[in-house]
């Protein structure tokens, strides 16, 4: 998420036993829902920035056109040649006819846009805009245009030099897209001051940067430590909202943000406020349908609510309904596969997942990679599952998760399809090193924060009894096979006395008859 856009989010998965959702101990790590985060993961979308090209410019600002003036040769008042050597004054445009030319060269860019913008397209349209400028400085849009037309060319470090220039200006348009860049860069303190400064500078129309104020607000509120929460911060981005919706009561970010805002609150805090987020929510939508409009987030967010509720069916119905908004939306994705995974639909999860993995803040999330291994696992799918659980390894080694799902692999898949002994041996062998691994990791988390995962109160605990109870069972496991063989050599070693013994008597009988024969034939002569 960022600010003024979806919420990205982060997961929470408990292995064992889910925070809200107890399994059975031989299910997968459980996974909980995809969360509003405490971190806000940036995805950069058109709504947050005021990207799109200004047609109206919303300030024309008056300036003195310098005169345009051959350096040589010197005019002498009553030479025949003045009025070829000093050219008049460009004639500054009027309001009406710069709309117009700003309408004209926004057709175009529309036209061009529709089948994404090309090189040539987009030097052609920046040198319009920026014709239009230097034609009359005062068509401020036209200069703001150009660096929009940077930016959706790929080209951020020109538009900001310009959106740089402007917010000396105090141009609210561009002093909120440099807070935008500036969020994207890490740099949440100056985005805040960019986003509080643009506000400043339209406190009726910069909606946009009103918006992103709040949710820099938000993420403040939700990352502060729970025994000092910045309640401050949750009512300053609270008003934020509220004063969009005033001015705006159908503006579709403010509803999306303020039920959020709510639902961070009543998870964290204060549960009450799920029931302001919910109203929020149904208030949203309300407003959104009368007006022809819907809001993929408010319905992801009606999920979330329902899963607190206890109700994943109609949770499921909520982010399948954000998927009819908004196909690729990424959390409502990553919300299906979770829910599917609680109801062991894996071939959902897989799809639900692989439709987002190449989102970068999916790509970057450990939950996701964890619950795709689950869905392969799920389909047997057993080495793409492997893959899938050694990637978010890479992402985070300090996860412990993943080495606890390698260990259900190695203890319930591998081991089953083991040819021979030594092989499955081998397996469970592999299944006790990853489920160590885990017990050693989680252990090592909760010791360092001061938690002993033996004792209660952990969020380790439960899982890290469980993986302990597997290595008991792994083990016991070994040793049943080792005693089989054992046994089985034994029975042969006796089997084997046993024809010896047989042989020895059967050789004793043959002596004892030959020596018989031998004494009948001494009687007989």
């Amino acid at each position: 998420m960022n600010p003024s856009t979806k919420a990205s989010a982060s997961g929470r998965e408990a292995l064992a036993q889910a925070e809200d959702n107890p399994r059975s101990s031989r299910d997968q790590s459980p996974l909980a829902l995809v969360r509003s985060p405490a971190k806000l993961n940036f995805e950069p979308r058109a709504d947050m920035r005021t990207t799109s090209i200004i047609t109206v410019p919303a300030l024309l600002l008056i300036s003195l056109a310098a005169l345009a003036c051959h350096p040589e040769p010197t005019c002498s008042p009553g030479q025949a040649d003045c009025e070829r050597i000093i050219a008049d004054p460009p004639r500054q445009l009027g309001q009406h006819e710069a709309q117009l030319r700003l309408a004209d060269i926004h057709a175009e860019y529309q036209l061009a846009s529709a089948d994404g913008l090309d090189a040539d397209e987009c030097s052609q349209l920046g040198e319009r805009y920026q014709g239009l400028y230097e034609r009359d400085t005062s068509i401020v849009a036209a200069r703001f245009n150009v660096a929009a037309i940077h930016e959706a060319c790929g080209a951020p470090d020109l538009a900001a030099q310009i959106y740089t220039e402007l917010a000396e200006l105090e141009h609210p348009q561009a002093l909120n897209n440099l807070g935008v860049l500036a969020w994207s860069a890490g740099d949440r303190g100056h985005a805040e001051s960019l986003f509080r400064r643009a506000v400043a500078a339209d406190k009726t129309r910069a909606l946009e940067a009103r918006n992103n104020l709040a949710m820099a607000q938000r993420e403040r509120y939700a990352s502060s430590p729970a025994a000092s929460r910045d309640v401050e911060a949750f009512e300053q981005a609270q008003a934020q909202l509220q004063s969009i919706l005033a001015v705006d009561s159908s503006n579709r970010m403010a509803y999306e943000n303020l039920a959020r805002l709510y639902y961070d609150r009543g998870r964290r805090d204060d549960r009450s406020y799920l029931v302001l987020a919910n109203l929020v929510v149904t208030q949203g939508q309300q407003v959104l349908e009368a007006n022809g409009a819907a809001s993929a987030d408010l319905h992801n967010l009606r999920g979330l609510l329902l899963i607190e509720q206890q109700d994943q069916a109609q949770a499921l119905r909520a982010f399948q309904r954000a998927l009819e908004v908004e196909p690729e939306h990424v959390d409502a994705n990553r919300n299906i596969a979770m829910v599917a995974i609680r109801f062991r639909d894996y071939a959902a999860a897989e799809h639900a997942l692989e439709l987002v993995l190449d989102v970068p803040v999916v790509a970057a999330d450990v939950d996701a990679w964890i619950a795709l291994g689950v869905a392969k696992r799920g389909l047997r799918k057993f080495d793409d599952a492997e893959r899938a659980y050694r990637r978010a390894l890479e992402l985070d080694s300090s996860d412990p998760r993943p080495w606890y799902n390698l260990g259900i692999l190695a203890q319930e898949h591998s081991s089953a399809n083991a040819d021979d002994e030594a092989a499955l041996i081998a397996s469970y062998e592999t299944a006790l090193g990853h489920y160590q691994t885990f017990i050693d990791v989680a252990g090592g988390i909760d010791v360092a924060g001061g938690i002993d995962v033996a004792g209660g109160g952990s969020r380790w605990r439960a899982p890290v009894a469980e993986a302990r109870d597997r290595v008991a069972t792994v083990k016991d496991s070994i040793a049943s096979i080792e005693l089989i063989r054992t046994s089985a050599g034994l029975y042969e070693e006796m089997i084997l006395l046993e024809s010896r013994q047989l042989l020895e008597l059967h050789n004793h009988w043959r002596a004892l008859e030959a020596e018989a024969v031998s004494l009948q034939a001494l009687l007989e002569v």
